[in-house]
């Protein structure tokens, strides 16, 4: 009796092991995601931040948002002051050469399929590039690496990933029903809409 136990163990265990995927835990999954083997170091880290684009309200909002997800989850800083180890690059190719050149070194295509939301998402060991046709593609983005930051609680690194994604509707909605059980107070409302704008 006890060998059988122990082989059904080592067969679960087995499974168990070798049927895990690797997955994001991301709303809404993008529509395609490639892991790589690299790994982003996010811990007590001066992370640069440069942007290739011209001011937009919201695209600013999200990446207040993500310097302080950086801060909060990680104990790091985004700085806008001059190079650093590691890199994030935000932006659109059509406004910048310098980023026209990054996008073209890593191989990264944003042609019109992706609409005015669509967005690619680069995660390497060294950098984070974040490119679309238009600055709500940028939002989306920028929305998804919160997202992956946020996700690394307890962890030190984000996972190399090449995500492309494009939204399967143009219009996203949500029902919250606050008339029955306890009213929410407006601070949560103001927590809610800034989650719910992730999607």
């Amino acid at each position: 009796m006890k060998s059988r136990l122990y082989i059904f163990l080592l067969l679960f265990s087995h499974t168990a092991l070798f049927g895990q995927q690797k997955q994001l835990t991301v709303v809404p999954q993008p529509s395609d995601i490639q892991f790589t083997n690299e790994k982003f170091d996010v811990r007590q880290q001066t992370i640069s931040l440069k942007m290739y684009c011209d001011n937009y309200t919201p695209l600013q909002i999200a990446q207040e948002d993500l310097q302080q997800t950086f801060t909060r989850f990680c104990q790091s800083t985004l700085s806008q002051n001059g190079p650093a180890e590691r890199e994030i690059h935000i932006g659109l190719e059509q406004e910048s050469d310098e980023f026209h050149k990054i996008l073209q070194r890593e191989n990264i295509e944003v042609n019109d399929s992706f609409g005015e939301e669509g967005y690619v998402l680069l995660v390497k060991a060294d950098k984070i590039i974040i490119a679309a046709n238009h600055q709500r593609g940028l939002f989306y983005g920028v929305q998804t690496l919160k997202q992956m930051v946020r996700g690394t609680q307890g962890n030190s690194v984000l996972p190399g990933v090449k995500i492309k994604d494009i939204p399967a509707f143009k219009y996203r909605a949500i029902s919250d029903d606050i008339s029955r059980g306890p009213v929410p107070t407006m601070e949560y409302m103001k927590y809610q809409v800034r989650r719910l704008a992730e999607m």
